[in-house]
């Protein structure tokens, strides 16, 4: 009898301590992210080491002169659009990452990108300005970059990115693109006729 009640008030204690343990795993599963909507925040964000991951709760607007070093984090939407698997994400956070303004200089470096679902835009969008991008990687976004300016492009990599056209970058009618030693993998389109880098 002492046996069985010896077992019985184990089993109890172990049920009693699981609410307990799911909870500190979570915590523990997310004390290395945080959630940002200001780009005052996100350097905050990309400077504190606690940090490997930053999700974006809207488009952060880069205005001139932003030096965005993200020391090999990631910055990305809640949901990105496209899943590690490479299938579709049908409740994709409908958001770009970063935003730059018609005539800013913008230089980007050293952290993963991953955009959202947004009709007309890219992870990065960039609108009549100048961004320089080294060792970034544009992944999982619904488009890596679109680019009506100058942009130019050292190490970077575009992958499993997905687009009715232009998976990876679209460049409007006279922008500039300089790639020197980028990479390009699985990128496609799902619009019909398009191609998908």
């Amino acid at each position: 009898m002492k046996k069985t009640l010896s077992i019985l008030l184990s089993l109890v204690l172990v049920i009693a301590a699981l609410p307990l343990t799911a909870v500190e795993t979570f915590a523990e599963e997310n004390e290395t992210s945080t959630v940002v909507s200001t780009l005052s925040e996100l350097q905050a964000a990309l400077n504190n080491d606690t940090y490997t991951e930053v999700i974006v709760a809207n488009a952060i607007t880069l205005p001139d002169g932003t030096v965005l070093d993200g020391a090999g984090k990631t910055v990305r939407v809640e949901k990105p659009y496209v899943r590690e698997d490479g299938t579709l994400e049908t409740s994709a956070t409908p958001s770009s990452v970063f935003s730059i303004e018609s005539g800013s200089h913008v230089s980007i470096s050293n952290m993963t990108v991953m955009g959202g679902e947004k009709s007309g835009t890219a992870a990065i969008s960039l609108i009549h300005g100048y961004l320089t991008m080294e060792n970034v990687n544009v992944v999982r976004s619904n488009r890596g970059l679109d680019s009506n300016g100058t942009a130019i492009l050292k190490n970077c990599n575009f992958s499993l990115n997905v687009c009715k056209s232009a998976g990876a970058i679209w460049t409007g009618s006279g922008a500039i693109l300089v790639l020197d030693g980028c990479s390009f993998t699985n990128n496609r389109s799902n619009g019909g006729s398009s191609s998908g880098g």
